[in-house]
């Protein structure tokens, strides 16, 4: 009985002991736990801020890529265009060329003609002038003839 009752009482003051140890140290650690949540509430909202940042700089990355795509596909189209027009103005200088070639030589086979004719024309007339020259200078010799020789 006495031990017992000994022990019950050593059980109820290292009872009271550890509980106004646990009471002391209970605000203790609730503040430790506290600024621990706040710690790890910090850690969290500082990484994601830094998420947030590359994520910015990542969409701001994106979008300048895109307006540099944008802006290099209108100049591939720009000179598409270029070349198709460059073409299509080389062809329209080559079928010109073939043209005014191809009228030049209408002219040049017209002047030929009309030369041709016009030369013919000519010799037609010195032949003509040229007959009658011949047919008066013979009539001028007949006559020269006919007085020199008194009939």
């Amino acid at each position: 009985g006495a031990g017992t009752q000994k022990t019950q009482q050593l059980l109820a003051e290292t009872m009271k002991e550890y509980v106004k140890q646990i009471e002391n140290l209970f605000p203790a650690w609730k503040d430790q736990q506290s600024h621990a949540n706040v710690k790890k509430i910090q850690d969290l909202e500082k990484e994601k801020s830094l998420t947030d940042q590359r994520r910015a700089l990542a969409r701001s990355a994106f979008e300048k890529e895109q307006d540099l795509v944008k802006i290099i596909e209108q100049r591939r189209q720009d000179l598409a265009v270029a070349q198709l027009l460059e073409h299509n103005e080389e062809m329209e200088r080559k079928s010109r060329r073939e043209e005014m070639e191809r009228s030049q030589r209408e002219v040049d086979a017209e002047m030929l003609k009309e030369a041709t004719k016009a030369g013919k024309a000519a010799r037609a007339r010195i032949m003509e002038v040229s007959g009658t020259e011949r047919e008066e200078q013979l009539s001028t010799v007949k006559t020269m003839v006919e007085v020199g020789s008194g009939v």
